[in-house]
């Protein structure tokens, strides 16, 4: 019977490294669902917009002084 450390070895490493960005990149989709969801608009497929990323975008590269022009 194999142990738990052979087990683990079955998966090459490469493909782990994809999963942990696939399994980062949707969690960062649904965080960001639920928060326009819940804090936003009520839309939480508003964030898929492209005025949205923007607005986002703008926030940090125009400075504080543009940010009531979004």
């Amino acid at each position: 019977m194999p142990n738990k450390k052979e087990k683990m070895g079955a998966i090459p490493t490469p493909l782990k490294v994809l999963i942990v960005i696939v399994v980062i990149i949707l969690t960062f989709l649904i965080g960001a669902m639920i928060g326009f969801g819940l804090l936003g608009d009520g839309n939480p497929f508003a964030v898929f917009s492209q005025n949205t990323w923007e607005r986002i975008f703008s926030f940090f590269t125009k400075g504080p002084k543009n940010w009531g022009e979004c």
